[in-house]
């Protein structure tokens, strides 16, 4: 199966309560789990708890899970992420068995790297249409994507700027994403998206870097935000950048609070404002001060850089 059919299985309602997804395309992968989520809440108009494993899980703990009723009451949504499940024999027989022990309201999503189709584990959910690729769109594909998303904003761009577009992006669609979000963050007010502005803000990925920090800490997802953090520590950014970035944007979270601001016309504005939603007032207070905190204690050597900034994102995540 291919990401054609779960789109079609999205928009016809059909779900399954196992799938399988795999292939080179993480941030693809990743959204069309969150689509699926989206369609099964609103068709089932039931609750749900999200339950998570990963390569440290034991197969028996997933089982169990399945199998078991949540203590809330709710619906669960199990996600199990590059378990290595698929890719070892020893496993098929279990995960084959895995299926029989799925309880109703109970939807389990495979979400992996490594795959061996040759095993039987693979052949069962493939057999079943369970099982769907997930891979790099075509550049026809990723086109019509970032011209979509920029026309949805009210900004132009060329098929010529396009094809720059590509060059400098790549078929990445998490990275094209990250690059479409920073265009559009920071783009001087005028309705084309130019090739300078393409070449001086999609150079590379440390280009977005700072803004997939801040963005994963305001989906409380610590473990993200430290792998970018310790990606961009690897390219030389210093605490200081860190906490001046960190510090703009919470404050800015905090004044439309403050203000109660509630839409804009802006992109940046509206991504502060649904990133605000995820805090309150008095968890922003702490953060700013926590960030300032950070900021004294590395200045003045009470703490390593490290140690302040994995302290202060706990924090955030925490708060």
């Amino acid at each position: 199966m291919k990401y054609e059919d779960i789109k079609n299985e999205i928009s016809g309602n059909i779900f399954k309560q196992v799938y399988l997804f795999y292939g080179d395309d993480e941030y693809l992968k990743q959204s069309v789990v969150n689509a699926l989520k989206t369609a099964i809440i609103r068709y089932t108009q039931a609750e749900y708890d999200n339950v998570k494993f990963d390569d440290t899980s034991k197969i028996e703990d997933i089982i169990n899970e399945c199998a078991t009723y949540s203590f809330s009451g709710n619906n669960k949504f199990i996600t199990c992420r590059n378990t290595g499940f698929f890719n070892k024999e020893e496993f098929s027989d279990k995960i084959i068995s895995l299926s029989d022990y799925v309880t109703e309201g109970v939807y389990l999503f495979f979400i992996e790297n490594d795959i061996n189709k040759r095993l039987s584990g693979f052949k069962h959910y493939n057999s079943k249409n369970s099982a769907y690729e997930i891979t790099k769109g075509t550049a026809e594909d990723i086109k019509r994507f970032v011209y979509s998303a920029f026309r949805k904003e009210g900004k132009n761009i060329s098929s010529e700027n396009l094809n720059l577009f590509l060059e400098y992006s790549g078929l990445n669609l998490s990275f094209v994403t990250l690059s479409i979000d920073k265009i559009l963050l920071y783009i001087q007010p005028s309705n084309e998206v130019t090739a300078e502005t393409i070449k001086l803000l999609c150079t590379g990925i440390t280009d977005v870097k700072g803004y997939e920090l801040t963005n994963n800490l305001c989906k409380r997802d610590l473990s993200a935000a430290l792998d970018v953090y310790y990606d961009m520590v690897s390219l030389k950014y210093a605490l200081p950048y860190f906490t001046a970035i960190l510090f703009n944007t919470f404050y800015e979270m905090y004044t439309i609070i403050v203000n109660n601001i509630t839409s804009s016309n802006d992109f940046r504005v509206r991504k502060a404002i649904q990133n605000s939603k995820e805090f309150s007032i008095e968890q922003l207070k702490n953060i700013i001060y926590a960030i300032s905190e950070a900021d004294h204690d590395f200045k003045s050597g009470k703490l390593g850089q490290d140690s302040a900034m994995v302290t202060l994102m706990s924090t955030i995540v925490n708060s």
